[in-house]
């Protein structure tokens, strides 16, 4: 179990070179605990930088960056933000053989998660490219950039004034653009968070994006092709749930030449 309350990042964090080896990349923590351990996040905030600028050299290899949390395993516990802003910069930027999971709370998911009153400012870019025969799915969000195991719930807790919960916002660009590759691949942009076919369930309340959602100048070399981007969610399972959620930001899609 851990907890942090009142706390800040606010260095540079920055992977490069090449990496044959999942690289989990955070201002706060990289690879979150397994088992049935809790995390609590209160009133903190992130504001470095948070990048990974070499390639990925191992077709089995992913890529994991967050503001907060690069990879939550499959967990039993519940990890937690209340009252969090992001605000700094989510770079992925080089090849890639497999995927890379990007957000500015956190980038890939396999436990639940659940915010309140939190925000993100912060932009999250993902600049990627593939060598020659090798495709690379790639999930870029505001909040998460993917939840991939039933396990990850993502709630966002409905805004109560009466209580002093505002509602999750996100006000940063977020950016997909690069080389995907071949054979069966997706690309995914939002500016709340996005769930995987296989992932858990997703409960919205209140979520508010304001921020511009880009993709653009993205490629790929065969058939199979997914570019999934929203102001909300780039994609999301069924019995999710989005109750009055609003997105003000403006989605740009531009150059995109990936065959379906």
């Amino acid at each position: 179990r851990y907890k942090f309350d009142g706390c800040t990042s606010s260095g540079a964090v920055e992977y490069a070179g090449e990496n044959d080896h999942n690289a989990l990349i955070a201002g706060f923590i990289g690879n979150s605990a397994n088992g049935s351990s809790t995390g609590t996040f209160i009133n903190c905030t992130s504001s470095g930088s948070v990048k990974h600028t070499g390639d990925m050299t191992s077709a089995s290899r992913n890529l994991f960056i967050g503001g907060y949390i690069g990879y939550v395993p499959e967990l039993k516990g519940l990890i937690s933000f209340t009252g969090c802003t992001h605000s700094g910069t989510v770079l992925a930027n080089g090849r890639c053989q497999s995927s890379t999971r990007n957000g500015g709370f956190v980038g890939g998911a396999y436990g639940p998660l659940k915010f309140t009153s939190c925000l993100n400012s912060g932009s999250v870019t993902s600049n990627i490219k593939t060598t020659s025969g090798a495709k690379c799915n790639v999930l870029t969000s505001g909040f998460v950039g993917d939840n991939q195991h039933a396990n990850a719930t993502i709630t966002f807790v409905a805004a109560d004034a009466s209580q002093n919960i505002a509602p999750c916002k996100n006000t940063g660009t977020i950016t997909l653009t690069g080389h995907m590759g071949g054979g069966t691949y997706y690309g995914r942009a939002s500016g709340i968070a996005n769930a995987d076919y296989g992932g858990g369930i997703l409960t919205a309340y209140d979520v508010i994006n304001e921020g511009q959602i880009v993709a653009k100048d993205l490629t790929g070399s065969s058939s199979g092709g997914y570019i999934q981007v929203g102001g909300i969610a780039g994609c999301h399972i069924a019995n999710s749930k989005w109750i009055n959620v609003v997105n003000k930001g403006d989605i740009l899609v531009e150059n995109v030449k990936v065959k379906y």
